[in-house]
């Protein structure tokens, strides 16, 4: 199975109730509770280690000028971004792709710059 971009965690978590269901009754708002926590921090973790390996991923596409990976991983953050919370990825993600897109590459290193910055600040 897979999850379309941006994660609609609503969505998500409907789908599991549909196929998890809590040992007692009773105990229904309690495990209500912990499935969300267990499953937003799973998938923050999921994200921030994505995170982690995207930056020395992207530095090395733009130190080798290999373009579709630095496009791949600007899409990747521009999908990913605003599902957690940070929806400056997203924008520079899309500024990023749309550089490539219209090959403006000169604009890639003010463009990336930031973004690097921003996932480097959300990592410490």
């Amino acid at each position: 199975a897979f999850l379309n971009k941006p994660v609609d965690q609503q969505a998500l978590l409907a789908v599991l109730r549909c196929h998890l269901q809590p040992a007692e009754e009773g105990d229904a708002a309690l495990h209500s509770e912990v499935e969300e926590l267990v499953i937003s921090d799973e998938l923050r973790q999921i994200f921030l280690d994505r995170l982690t390996t995207m930056v020395p991923s992207l530095k090395s596409a733009l130190r080798y000028e290999q373009w579709d990976e630095v496009r791949s991983i600007a899409h990747n953050i521009k999908g990913s971004g605003s599902s957690f919370g940070y929806p400056e990825l997203t924008a520079m993600g899309k500024a990023a792709c749309e550089a490539i897109d219209y090959e403006q590459l000169e604009q890639l290193t003010e463009l990336t710059t930031p973004l690097l910055e921003r996932m480097k600040q959300i990592l410490d």
